[in-house]
């Protein structure tokens, strides 16, 4: 161990040591190798032994055969065999050239980076501890890593100054450097008597801080700073081969020391041999891969040769077809084609001989193909006979069957043999709705065909289809008569299967449309014969559509199903029930006596929906509207008493549903005025005889207008056809509100558009009709116009009411949330008179709620809605929606309403509904409203 503190560099004389030549990287480091080993010297592999050409002569017969004298020179076998193992042995010899030079760069580019590895872990402590004068960390480090690297002999650590630090497995040393001098010295041991293992001609001093000079050329010099960083010194006679490292240490641009390692090359060596030993291996692999590809070339010549012989010895008589094909390019393919040529000659004479011996047999042949052919005829018509699926039956001219065949005995069931010399049963059959014999039809027409029925041994009658000919001769006497029949029990069946379903409902089993009135006819025939009064019954569910909607069409189909049975189960076994389509049923009632007999049957009908239908744990309670008429009273026909009996069924939807009414002509009439507006109404769509006009909206505390309320008007010729309340329910019935509501809608766009074009932008609200909350084509036709008209979503807005809006929440909704994303705004109309829940109410995507008139009329009265108006506007604060109290016709409701924090104020008071050009008028004089009671 060294004092503490003191440096265990010494000053080495001479200063730097000498540049031995290499020139440094862009790093700055220096790169350059000492002799390297040289390449060994590969022995050009022995040529491959030739083999020698084979040769064989062919014969042209198996009997013959003829040798031809060989070709002078080298034959080609030989060639080929020759030129594969030359260009093998070119191939292997390139291939070298690559690979040593590789190998070997390799194997040294490994050994550097493994160096300077090594030079840098030093280098980095060795400046930390130079700059630190830490040399125990240096030392420490330096002995580290010759305790963990194999193959390291030593590191040499050399300052600036030339004072060196030297370092050998077994310990350390440190000693002045000595000129630099060719050779390595042999290695020193200190004076102290314990060898330091530094590289050769390395001495360390006797004691700390003295110098002993080396006994030969210091190593210190080779390793130098500015000599190559790589170099081999070393051999068998001075020790292990060694590699020689140098790295120059710099910090900050400064030179600090450099850094020197030296590795063994005993393990870069024994990879070098074993690498040239696999070369060796691989060489010799290469060279017999060679001589093998020549031998096989040689062999494959050979074959041919071989081949060609044996080919021409196999051809013979009647084997002249066969053609060899070689394609090898030399005198062998000549010989095979010469060969091909001759064989082509004889094989044309073989075919001319064999053509006349065909057209020979072709005409036996057909002598004798013509002497079979009626032998067959006669054989295919047994087997026809005999196989097929019809029965046939062959009888004389007086009907005695000679001849059966075994399909008759399996249609009939009697046996083949006891048939024969009997009369055959076609004697006796009649054609169905027919009453002339088959026989008598065929005795005087020459045949007949058409449905039967026929005797079975058990004593049922097949139905069966026949077709029964005479077979006559030249003067038209019967000679025989030939009768074929099937059974075609299986094709009634299907048929009458097919005609259940023609006349019955799929889903109940009922009948259908088309069979009820066939059946009221039979109905009402009988009941005429029988002078008694039948009644029909016209069945419609209320809200089926509803719970179709809500849950689904199988839910829907079992609902239907249930209530059939029930009907069913209610009605006589004599009674008809039919159903007519979608929910609506139809029922025949014969033999009615009086009206108490009717009143009882309706009652068992009413009550079959009295109690619920459950499906899969819910209960669905469905009721229904019936209506009646009576025969003869009401009407003698099918279609006249169905027809009552409809509109009878209408009268009770109109009573509230759930409910029974019987026709009488003052429903009639109404359902005639109905019908006729409704025409009316769709004429009045197509002709434009429908306008809007607008009722102001104003700001409640302001009295401002801010929007306005479109309101349908139906006028022609300037005069006033029917009224709102008149039309839109007749309208609402029928589809006829569907193309009003798009029609409203398309006004109102083209009004708004020609308002913003006069500078007016108020936005304008209309009414959606209950029936259109559940068509796509609504919201469809809404966006469609403002984009034609290019008016802003946020001008128009949709009131729905909130009746109708409940009858189908989950659809409305939906349609809401659509109306919401197109940026419409929806207010909910008459709100207060529907039964919508809270929670239902939190869920709508509105914006506003427009309370009742009813309850704005009784604002003021005692024990009137001063109540529930305060409700509302607190569920609308609540709820944060804005409120539009309609129906405002005296100052003092309106003087109430703005008391109470109403948002919006609409009604007579404030001004009646007036023309788009009025209302343009009106904002353009000003926008303020002035309240006036409205005279009763």
């Amino acid at each position: 161990m060294r004092p503490e503190g003191r440096s265990p560099f010494v000053p080495v004389a001479g200063g730097q040591p000498a540049d031995r030549g290499g020139q440094p990287d862009p790093s700055g480091r220096v790169h350059a190798s000492g002799p390297g080993t040289p390449t060994p010297e590969w022995l050009n592999p022995p040529e491959a032994p030739k083999s020698p050409e084979q040769r064989d002569g062919a014969g042209t017969s198996g009997t013959a055969r003829s040798s031809h004298p060989p070709r002078p020179g080298f034959g080609i076998a030989f060639k080929a065999g020759g030129l594969a193992f030359v260009a093998g042995v070119m191939i292997i010899a390139a291939i070298l050239g690559m690979i040593i030079p590789y190998q070997q760069g390799v194997l040294r580019r490994g050994m550097e980076s493994q160096a300077d590895k090594l030079a840098s872990s030093v280098a980095e402590v060795a400046a930390s501890a130079l700059a630190a004068q830490d040399y125990a960390a240096l030392v420490d480090h330096c002995t580290g890593v010759l305790q963990r690297q194999s193959g390291l002999e030593y590191i040499v650590v050399t300052r600036m100054d030339g004072s060196s630090l030297a370092f050998r497995r077994g310990g350390w040393g440190f000693q002045a450097a000595p000129q630099a001098s060719a050779g390595v010295a042999a290695k020193t041991e200190p004076s102290s008597g314990f060898r330091l293992g530094l590289p050769p001609g390395l001495d360390v001093p006797d004691a700390p801080g003295t110098a002993k000079s080396p006994a030969s050329p210091n190593p210190a010099d080779a390793v130098s700073p500015g000599t190559f960083p790589g170099a081999f010194t070393g051999g068998a006679a001075d020790g292990p081969e060694v590699y020689h490292h140098v790295l120059p240490v710099e910090r900050g641009g400064i030179s600090i020391c450099t850094v020197s390692v030296g590795l063994a090359l005993d393990g870069y060596r024994a990879e070098q041999r074993a690498a040239w030993w696999h070369i060796g291996a691989l060489t010799a692999m290469a060279v017999l891969v060679a001589l093998a590809t020549a031998l096989l070339l040689s062999r494959t010549v050979t074959r041919t040769v071989l081949r060609l012989s044996g080919w021409v010895r196999s051809i013979g008589p009647g084997n002249m077809g066969q053609r060899i094909r070689i394609d090898t390019g030399d005198e062998l393919e000549g010989l095979a084609n010469a060969f091909n040529g001759m064989l082509d000659l004889l094989e044309a004479s073989q075919r001319e001989l064999n053509e006349a011996h065909r057209e020979l047999e072709r005409r036996v042949r057909d002598r004798t193909a013509q002497l079979c052919d009626a032998n067959a005829k006669l054989h295919l018509m047994g087997e026809v006979f005999t196989h097929a699926v019809e029965g046939i039956f062959i009888t004389d001219s007086a009907g005695t069957v000679v001849a059966v065949n075994p399909a008759f005995e399996r249609i009939t069931g009697v046996d083949a043999q006891s048939m024969v010399g009997r009369l055959s049963p076609a004697l006796g059959m009649v054609p169905v709705n027919g009453t002339r014999s088959v026989w008598d039809e065929m005795l005087e027409h020459g045949s007949w065909i058409g449905e039967t029925r026929g005797p079975h041994r058990d004593g049922w009658q097949i139905p069966q289809w026949l077709s029964l000919v005479s077979i006559r001769d030249e003067t038209g006497v019967i000679l025989n008569c030939v009768g074929v029949f099937s059974d075609i029990t299986d094709i009634k069946q299907k048929e009458a299967q097919i005609t259940h379903q023609a006349n019955h409902d799929d889903l109940t089993g009922l009948p259908n449309r088309k069979h009820i009135f066939e059946l009221l006819h039979d109905a009402i025939a009988r009941a005429s014969v029988r002078g008694q009064k039948l009644a029909v019954v016209f069945i419609d569910m209320d809200g089926f559509k509803f719970i179709n909607d809500s849950y689904d069409h199988a839910t829907g189909d079992q609902l239907l199903c249930d209530v059939a049975r029930r009907l069913r189960a209610a009605l006589r076994p004599g009674d008809m029930l039919g159903r007519l389509g979608g929910d609506e049923f139809v029922a025949a009632v014969g033999g009615i006596s009086d009206k108490g007999h009717l009143d009882g049957i309706m009652r068992r009908l009413f009550e079959t929906f009295a109690e619920p239908f459950e499906y899969g744990g819910m209960g669905f309670s469905v009721t229904a509207s019936f209506g009646v008429s009576v025969y003869p009273d009401d009407g003698d026909s099918a279609n006249a008493l169905l027809s009552r009996a409809d509109i009878a069924m209408y009268r009770a939807k109109d009573m509230g549903k759930n409910a029974i009414a019987v026709f009488c002509e003052e429903q009639c009439l109404e359902f005639t005025r109905r019908y006729r507006m409704d025409q009316e109404i769709k004429a009045a769509i197509a002709g434009r005889e429908f306008r809007l006009v607008y009722q102001p909206i104003a700001d409640a505390r302001t009295l401002r207008v801010r929007k306005v309320e479109a309101l349908l008007r139906w006028e022609r010729d300037g005069a006033v056809v029917a009224p709102p309340s008149v039309f839109i329910p007749v309208a609402e019935s029928s589809n006829a509100i569907r193309e009003i509501t798009r029609l409203v809608v398309e006004m109102a766009c083209v009004q708004h558009a020609a308002w913003r074009l006069e500078g007016l932008t108020l936005p304008v609200a209309v009414n959606i009709s209950s029936r259109c909350l559940n068509s796509d084509e609504t919201i469809s036709h809404i966006a469609a116009c403002l984009n034609a008209y290019d008016v802003p979503p946020d001008a128009l807005e949709v009131e729905i009411t909130e009746t109708s809006l409940m009858q189908n929440y989950e659809r409305g909704n939906a349609m809401l949330c659509t109306l919401r994303d197109l940026g419409v705004r929806v207010s909910l109309d008459d709100f207060g008179t529907g039964y919508s829940s809270l929670q239902y109410l939190a869920r709508m995507p509105i914006h506003a709620l427009k309370i009742d008139r009813t309850f704005v009329q009784e604002l003021l009265e005692e024990g009137g809605s001063l109540e529930i108006v305060e409700t509302i506007l607190g569920l609308a604060r609540s709820l944060r929606l804005a409120t539009v109290a309609e129906g405002v016709e005296t100052a003092a409701q309106l003087s109430a309403l703005r008391g109470m924090g109403v948002d919006y104020l609409q009604g007579y008071c404030l001004g009646r509904p007036l023309p788009a050009d009025d209302i343009l008028t009106l904002c353009r004089r000003g926008m303020r409203l002035v309240p006036r009671d409205v005279e009763r």
